[in-house]
């Protein structure tokens, strides 16, 4: 039986919210939703980094993902779609195939993992070490010899990000007026 312990009921709320926003992410219509649903699985996924003292990633997951990634999503789908129209799902006659297997494949996993020995194996346990010092080494190992590269290519996608709005802007006008003045 399991030990109602700190991490251990942290791992199950991150995992409950990890799955909620994945199922959210596929099957809810709206695109703004889904993309709710997906920053939603990337979050808990970060807190499952930190669940396992891996500090440094789950701050890179929430800043690069969280972020950046859902942040240019949003701006796409509302520069691009229109957000209020719904996306249509598959209908029932495809979903068959598709339902069936996924079945099968969470049912032989079920199996996996009921048939694996989970105990811990004493010389392959991690000894704890200094967190800070770590991530201190790891991010002046990835940035200080590449800053100006790093900097250079964060200005430039900013500058693409600024330039795909105004483009999507002009092309939205020209759309608007309805193009009826050609002589």
């Amino acid at each position: 039986m399991m030990e109602a312990s700190s991490p251990g009921l942290a791992f199950w709320l991150l995992a409950a919210l990890l799955l909620a926003g994945a199922v959210g992410c596929v099957t809810l219509r709206n695109m703004v939703h889904a993309a709710l649903g997906l920053a939603l699985t990337l979050v808990a996924a970060g807190g499952l980094f930190l669940n396992l003292e891996a500090d440094l990633l789950a701050g890179f997951q929430v800043l690069i993902y969280v972020g950046a990634v859902i942040t240019l999503l949003l701006v796409a789908i509302m520069v691009i779609a229109n957000v209020t129209e719904q996306v249509p799902i598959a209908g029932r006659a495809r979903a068959g195939w598709p339902l069936l297997l996924s079945v099968v494949t969470g049912l032989g996993l079920c199996l996996v993992l009921a048939a694996t020995s989970w105990t811990a194996n004493p010389a392959l346990v991690a000894r704890p070490y200094d967190h800070t010092r770590q991530s201190q080494a790891l991010s002046m190992a990835l940035l200080d010899p590449y800053l100006l590269p790093f900097e250079v290519a964060s200005v430039l996608l900013l500058v693409a990000l600024l330039g795909a709005v105004v483009i999507a802007q002009h092309v939205r006008r020209g759309e608007a007026g309805g193009g009826g003045d050609a002589s």
